[in-house]
């Protein structure tokens, strides 16, 4: 039971951390050479900016920061530096309308995802190092917040609170995201697709373009519920 134990003992974090990003980072590259892109993927260091890695392609990157947790028994929830969610200045024109005023502050935002690297503890049980991947930026929020993520009026709600309180935070207040509050996804690739454009497109964005105040929101077209069809054949 040799990588049981690398999983679960707590002096093996700086190795179980390196071989879950070395995991992932196999898959986008991967994916990329199979849409003859190129996509890079920077070493982790230390986040003290909110962030452990970045995600690139051509003209297009994203930050990421990265938590690993297991499907049984591991962490639910997480502090997460709000600017690492909280839209940049070049996407601040994107962003709808929440209670009246715009989803941006003048804090310092990066446009950046959370990452959930999910380890499954049956597969490694029979030596086996399977891992599943959660997703959260200020777009699926928003696409919750909007229903075009089919989420319930539950997840709706929450989804609300989270931008209100990233749109208040500062430059480095945190906030409490729960395991809950992410996308599941079918692949790691998925980010690629959403947020790079190497894959099959997904409107990824295209939540943000409603002419409804967010939190008066009423259930969304059909044309709205189109736009994120790809998105949703991403999910779990």
């Amino acid at each position: 039971m040799a990588l049981l134990n690398l999983i679960l003992a707590p002096k093996k974090t700086v190795e179980r951390e390196r071989l879950l990003h070395l995991t992932a980072v196999h898959e986008l590259k991967l994916h990329g050479a199979r849409h003859d892109a190129r996509i890079m993927v920077t070493e982790p260091e230390l986040d003290i900016e909110g962030f452990d890695f970045t995600i690139s392609s051509d003209f297009e990157s994203i930050y990421i920061q990265s938590k690993g947790t297991l499907n049984r028994g591991g962490a639910r929830s997480w502090n997460i530096r709000a600017a690492i969610l909280n839209p940049s200045f070049y996407n601040r024109d994107l962003m709808p309308i929440l209670d009246g005023t715009p989803l941006c502050n003048y804090a310092i935002g990066a446009t950046g995802g959370v990452l959930i690297h999910v380890i499954d503890l049956d597969a490694a049980n029979e030596e086996r190092f399977v891992v599943n991947y959660c997703y959260l930026d200020v777009f699926w929020l928003i696409g919750v917040a909007s229903g075009v993520a089919g989420r319930d009026g539950r997840a709706r709600a929450r989804a609300l609170d989270l931008l209100r309180q990233i749109r208040n935070a500062n430059e480095i207040q945190l906030i409490r995201l729960r395991f809950s509050d992410f996308a599941k996804l079918i692949s790691v690739t998925s980010v690629a697709k959403f947020r790079l454009h190497v894959g099959n497109p997904s409107n990824w964005a295209s939540a943000c373009h409603t002419h409804n105040d967010l939190a008066m929101a009423a259930a969304p077209n059909d044309a709205a519920m189109h736009l994120w069809a790809a998105v949703r054949a991403e999910l779990c």
